[in-house]
């Protein structure tokens, strides 16, 4: 259970982070939520894609970063890195609550050991590693609205559709991954010109387009995650059914 507690620069100045260079601080989640202005700048990395809340049913946007439960691709011996980490990513153990920014004491990545980067200054200010947080937590908070009208307008536009992905691996062994769901390109082709034109000024026809390109991206995760089967640094041949 969370030990969730607002951060302190008196009483948290012995907290350090735990440094993850390979994966840039991001913690291990498969599909991780993102907001639309993370779209351009994950897209030509990881597929977008949407998925629903267990818990609300409502949808959600993520990047989707490894194959299995738990799995991050971009984490590991092969110095396979990120551009950009997604923000819900980098803020892990750490929120905006009531009294200010709050920290989970219990989150892995927060330690009292001196490997970890030092969250606080020693005048008490933010460190680097904390002000990337603040920025984090700050950016896919704005974004949220921004991202449930887009998530809205595809949806009233009856552009969403479930895919299912089956992957094959060298090593004989399959993935079926399902609850995923991407933009309808004919249903997009279906759209009068006005209603075109109108996601064309609104900014929603570009983050559309690379939604629709970015599923080439589960072909690079799938050779990435055949490479980690065959517990090889270079990445072999996978296959997407």
């Amino acid at each position: 259970m969370p030990n969730i507690v607002t951060l302190d620069s008196a009483h948290h100045r012995h907290l350090r982070l735990i440094a993850k260079p390979l994966g840039r601080g991001c913690a291990a989640e498969r599909f991780s939520p993102i907001v639309t202005v993370e779209i351009p700048l994950l897209a030509g990395d990881l597929p977008i894609l949407l998925s629903k809340d267990p818990e609300t049913g409502r949808f959600f946007c993520g990047a989707m970063l490894g194959i299995d439960p738990g799995e991050d691709l971009f984490d590991g011996p092969e110095g396979i890195t990120l551009g950009h980490c997604p923000f819900d990513r980098t803020r892990t153990g750490f929120y905006i609550g009531e009294a200010g920014l709050a920290v989970d004491l219990d989150s892995p990545r927060v330690t009292a050991d001196l490997d970890g980067d030092a969250l606080f200054t020693p005048d008490g200010e933010p460190a680097s590693p904390l002000q990337r947080i603040i920025a984090a937590l700050g950016t896919f908070r704005a974004g949220a609205e921004p991202t449930e009208a887009f998530i809205h307008m595809v949806l009233d536009h009856k552009l969403v559709e479930p895919v299912d992905i089956g992957l094959s691996f060298d090593d004989g062994s399959r993935r079926t991954l399902q609850g995923l769901y991407t933009i309808s390109q004919d249903r997009l082709r279906g759209l009068d010109d006005e209603v075109i034109v109108d996601l064309f000024h609104r900014g929603y026809l570009q983050l559309i387009y690379l939604i629709i390109a970015s599923f080439r991206n589960i072909a690079r995760l799938a050779t990435i995650k055949n490479a980690r089967l065959a517990g090889d640094a270079a990445p072999l041949g996978a296959g997407v059914l």
